[in-house]
Order: structure tokens, then sequence, then C-alpha cells
């Protein structure tokens, strides 16, 4: 019984970072359809793209026992796709302005997942 909630809880889990991975969209159809982020701010965008990061990590073999938090993965997977689409989107349409502030939130925010995952990788 504790295998089939187990998948239960994941699954819902999976629907509700699915929706939350996708709720974005109706604002960037906006963007689209103006060709501008008018007041938007990237920084959700890479919060979410943060998250997704880390819990994918986390699920890895490397640091999980095997593939056990596979549903874990693949979800979060979808959401670095999806966060990263709506990044390249609001940084092709933002002023030259926006654009310095979302490399200014974005690159530490990699290099600094990057880095503390090449320090707990190596000491396992």
């Amino acid at each position: 019984m504790g295998g089939k909630l187990r998948l239960f809880i994941g699954i819902l889990g999976n629907g509700a970072s699915m929706l939350l991975y996708t709720a974005p969209i109706l604002t960037f159809s906006r963007v689209f359809k103006k060709k501008s982020t008018e007041e938007f701010s990237c920084f959700p965008y890479v919060m979410t793209l943060l998250n997704c990061l880390i819990y994918t990590w986390y699920g890895l073999p490397i640091v999980s026992h095997l593939w056990e938090n596979l549903p874990l993965v693949t979800i979060n997977g979808v959401g670095i796709l999806l966060e990263s689409l709506f990044i390249f989107i609001y940084f092709c349409y933002s002023s030259p302005k926006e654009k310095v502030k979302v490399g200014v939130i974005f690159v530490p925010v990699v290099v600094i997942l990057f880095k503390v995952s090449c320090n707990l990788s190596c000491s396992v």
C-alpha cells in the first residue's frame, strides 16, 4: 500500500508542478502580442528555474538512491525547459536595461548552482 500511495502523491505533485510551470504561458502570449515585457519582472522565472535545477539535481542517482526520484527529475526537467524558454522570450522582448538585469540575476544563479553541484558531487 505504501508504494501505491507514494506513486499517487507523486502524480498529484507532478500535476501541481506542471500547472505552476505552465502558468506564465498567458503572460508570455501577452508579451508576444505587445512585443514588450512591459512591467513584468524576470525574477520569478529565474528563481523557478533555480528551483527546477536544484530538484533535478537532487533526484539524480548521484544524489538519490538509484532512480527512486525519477518523477521528480522528469517534472523538473520539463520545468527547466519551460522556464528557460520563458527567460529567453523575456530576454528577446525586454529593453536593453532589462537585458542587463536578466544577466545580473541569471548568470550568478547558474554559476552558484554549478559550483555547489560540482563540490557536492565530487565529495560523494
